[in-house]
């Protein structure tokens, strides 16, 4: 349906009638085929809004990244105690965050050329 609505294609609706017996019942239960559209729908929008997802999760991991730096700072102030934990916390969120924003750089720079 998004490719036909991309090519400017015409897509009818076309009544039938369909009996289904026990032998043609379906392969999966709902749950599994719940978790796949899921699983489609978020692959759908990483590629068609790459700056709305990465630049969310992005604003959502420099938070988290300022939070446990300010923590270990504010611990360190406080009590002369340096928090290897925090610390490192803060650090791999902020190279995250570097990563999510080189792969959306390169991805909207791949989309204007």
């Amino acid at each position: 349906m998004i490719i036909a609505k991309e090519k400017k294609l015409l897509v009818k609706e076309v009544p039938i009638n369909v009996n289904y017996g026990p032998e043609f019942s379906s392969t999966h239960n709902a749950f599994s085929h719940g978790v796949g559209v899921l699983i489609r729908v978020i692959q759908f929008i990483s590629i068609k809004h790459p700056l709305l997802f990465y630049g969310l999760a992005a604003i959502a991991l420099l938070c988290v990244s300022a939070f446990y730096a300010h923590w270990a700072l504010d611990l360190y102030s406080a009590k002369k105690y340096i928090s290897t934990n925090m610390i490192l916390v803060s650090v791999g969120s902020g190279l995250a965050t570097a990563v999510i924003l080189y792969t959306i750089s390169v991805l909207l720079r791949g989309r204007v050329q």
